[in-house]
């Protein structure tokens, strides 16, 4: 009997643990939400167009500001993530004059309709989807810019369509295929016990997890071959992208890559530290 009255003590705990967990779970992801910015980013009088840009049967949602005849920023976010994560580079008065800023959401996030997926080639032609829908042909090539899980996609784009771009800025990117295998918290977030509590862009995040060490890795051979002028972000407080990243980067080094490495840097630089990210593509 005290035995059963134990495992039903336990079983209240988890249920109620796990219940807790989730709720901290949906209000963390509201608060990234683009909803809670956009309010901000108009009173700051920031002006956008939108774009639906198909992509195979389904369309991207595109965001841009700033000056459509000098040379294009495409901003790719993490995961999960929303074209609104980089409010503090759109907001930027020097960039929306002398850029073409583009920010959009990613397969599987926010009013894109692409569904999620965990091919970076897929990702990297959605973002070339983009680049070519709104590039200018007269204009010089694009500036990439990519934050954690955008870093990725970022190198995707640099070694599959190196024409397009001039500059790329990786921002503590998910870059080293040693560091990203599935966790046991990525197994726990696919258990079908657990799924209904987790958010849906949490959800989205964990399904394109789950083969990325081996696309980083294939990835990983041709490395050597680029040569675009690239700045390399990454602080020594980062928690969830290893600082040992720039070292597995270093051992293909060029003399295009620069490396600014903080040591007060955490992972998320777009909100923490915007003006590295802004003066990267300024300069």
């Amino acid at each position: 009997m005290k035995r059963k009255i134990i495992i039903y003590i336990l079983l209240g705990v988890f249920i109620l643990a796990a219940i807790g967990i989730s709720i901290y779970m949906h209000r963390m992801v509201q608060g990234f939400h683009p909803d809670s910015k956009i309010d901000r980013m108009l009173a700051a009088e920031i002006q956008f167009v939108d774009y639906y840009v198909p992509f195979e049967k389904d369309t991207l949602f595109v965001r841009t500001t700033g000056n459509p005849d000098s040379t294009p920023v495409l901003l790719i976010h993490g995961s999960p993530g929303y074209w609104s994560d980089w409010e503090n580079i759109l907001a930027d008065r020097y960039l929306r004059e002398h850029f073409q800023l583009i920010s959009y959401d990613r397969p599987g996030y926010g009013s894109t309709t692409v569904p999620v997926t965990a091919d970076l080639k897929v990702e990297a032609n959605a973002a070339l989807q983009i680049m070519e829908a709104l590039g200018n042909p007269d204009t010089t090539p694009f500036i990439v810019v990519g934050h954690s899980y955008g870093g990725p996609v970022v190198e995707e784009l640099m070694l599959n369509y190196p024409d397009k771009i001039e500059k790329s800025v990786l921002v503590a990117a998910l870059l080293n295929p040693d560091f990203h295998h599935p966790k046991w918290y990525n197994y726990l977030a696919a258990f079908p016990l657990f799924k209904p509590l987790i958010p849906g862009p949490l959800r989205q995040s964990n399904k394109e997890m789950w083969s990325l060490d081996k696309e980083l890795a294939d990835n990983e051979k041709q490395l050597k071959d680029f040569d675009i002028a690239t700045i390399f972000i990454q602080g020594e407080k980062d928690i969830l992208v290893p600082f040992e990243t720039a070292a597995f980067y270093k051992q293909y080094d060029t003399t295009n890559i620069k490396y600014i490495l903080p040591r007060d840097l955490n992972h998320f630089t777009p909100w923490s530290h915007p003006h590295l990210i802004i003066d990267a593509i300024r300069n």
